[in-house]
């Protein structure tokens, strides 16, 4: 029961940073901005919400938001990045930036704002538009140290002559949208796509324009959550779990002489750690896919590297536990649990035999040798030493185990390599250093791997004694 409820604890932390906090309201699309329009003007049709995603990450902590008003001809984007470099907006049908004709409107100190045509994704694919198709009115690019950079625009509905660059009066539009790390134009450093709903209404002042200002609070919940369960996962259950195995003759704390259910201490603990770090695993991959989605708008995912690996590292998480628990052979044939069996009695009496496990008062006196209990192979506990001894251990059981043993070791490679990765994003994205979180994690692995090692130096040496012992 101690098992569940640490999950369930788990479980409760998650939700809670899962919990999302969206800000939507009424205020000014663009706070420098005196309005011409009378006070008095007739209150029009407000226009319906926008959808609310978080747009981008940023450096540092740094918070990227579009706001939006329109009225019955036009529309008009204001694009902020606390932070100095270019910022676009663009419009793009399937949400890539590449497409028939897909144009963005991009703002920088030395270029101004001006529309563009993208015909790929390197930078000499941006192409500036005709003098007759820069149709952007109200245009400007302000930015300063302490507020970041500034983008403002506005398009008409029918933006020119062709039918392709009009945008819908009523409906959906799918925005595309990138900020640079400077501003020197040498490729986005954040992108991504959102889906603005555009309303047929009339606005006769700043005051009254609809503004949707989001930040990155619920990302930033969302990835950390999963960075949390893939520490507990990953650097801790994991190693503890593989030393719960390798290590159980070495450890002597009755795990071969106590029973749980019918099992071995040291695999009930094995599954118990394992079969945890497989759910938090399942957990920490949604969160994934899900904060990507969250953040940028995004539906395009396993792009990058640490996305790439971390779906392979997934599916193997999934593969191991799936024929470990299904797929398990039995430690020996059948013939040899009956032998076993059949010579139990003698083999209790039999000083000149090997003596029992590690802790068990039964081994003989002054050699210290470990050796098997015919009692785990006839109730099939997976403590092997009876038919590692014997060699009667099949040929279908030496495959698993080697396969599982390997799988194990190559998953928490890649793992820590993960955790590495994802340490690092997170710093850069949030500017949030990690180096003592790092630290602390890669102590705790390095200390079990030692023991690991220390471990399998004592099975090799005992495995010499009880040779020479047979001799």
């Amino acid at each position: 029961m101690k098992s569940f409820s640490l999950l369930q604890i788990l479980l409760l932390t998650t939700c809670s940073l899962l919990h999302i906090n969206v800000i939507s309201a009424h205020g000014d699309a663009n706070d420098g901005d005196d309005s011409s329009s009378s006070s008095s003007a007739a209150i029009g049709t407000e226009c319906e919400a926008f959808s609310q995603y978080p747009v981008g990450r940023g450096i540092g902590g740094r918070e990227t938001y579009i706001m939006v008003k329109s009225t019955e001809t036009t529309i008009t984007f204001v694009m902020r990045h606390t932070a100095q470099a270019w910022l676009s907006i663009g419009f793009s049908e399937s949400g890539y930036m590449v497409g028939p004709r897909n144009i963005a409107i991009l703002g920088s100190p030395d270029n101004g704002v001006a529309k563009y045509l993208l015909q790929g994704t390197s930078p000499n694919d941006v192409v500036y538009m005709d003098g007759t198709e820069q149709t952007l009115v109200n245009t400007t690019f302000t930015q300063n140290a302490a507020e970041g950079s500034e983008l403002t625009f506005t398009r008409f509905l029918e933006d020119g002559e062709n039918p392709d660059d009009h945008i819908m009066s009523n409906g959906r539009v799918k925005l595309i949208w990138a900020f640079g790390g400077t501003n020197d134009f040498l490729g986005h450093l954040e992108a991504g796509s959102i889906d603005i709903t555009i309303g047929p209404c009339q606005i006769f002042d700043a005051s009254g324009a609809l503004i949707v200002s989001v930040d990155t609070a619920a990302e930033k919940r969302v990835l950390k959550a999963h960075g949390i369960l893939a520490t507990i996962a990953i650097g801790f259950l994991m190693p503890i779990g593989v030393l719960s195995s390798a290590a159980r003759k070495w450890l002597g704390i009755c795990w071969k002489k106590e029973e749980i259910f019918d099992k071995k201490t040291w695999f009930f603990l094995h599954v118990a750690l394992m079969g945890t770090s497989s759910i938090l695993f399942l957990a920490l991959f949604v969160l994934a896919v899900v904060g990507k989605g969250m953040g940028s708008g995004e539906t395009v995912h396993f792009q990058t590297v640490h996305e790439i690996t971390g779906l392979v590292l997934f599916l193997l998480v999934l593969i191991q536990s799936t024929i470990a628990t299904l797929f398990r052979p039995s430690p020996t044939t059948t013939t040899a649990a009956k032998h076993l069996e059949a010579d139990d009695d003698d083999n209790d009496n039999d000083n000149n035999n090997v003596g029992t496990a590690i802790g068990d008062e039964q081994y003989p006196g002054s050699d210290g040798v470990n050796s098997f209990d015919s009692n785990s192979v006839s109730k099939g506990t997976d403590d092997d030493d009876a038919s590692t001894m014997l060699g009667t251990k099949s040929v279908a059981r030496k495959f698993w185990e080697a396969k599982h043993t390997i799988g194990g070791f190559v998953i928490i490679t890649i793992g820590c390599y993960e955790l590495k990765s994802g340490l690092d994003l997170y710093t850069v994205h949030y500017g949030e250093t990690t180096n003592s979180l790092g630290g602390l994690l890669y102590g705790w692995i390095a200390v079990v791997g030692v023991l690991l090692l220390t471990a399998a130096f004592q099975i090799y040496s005992r495995k010499r004694k009880v040779s020479r012992h047979d001799e």
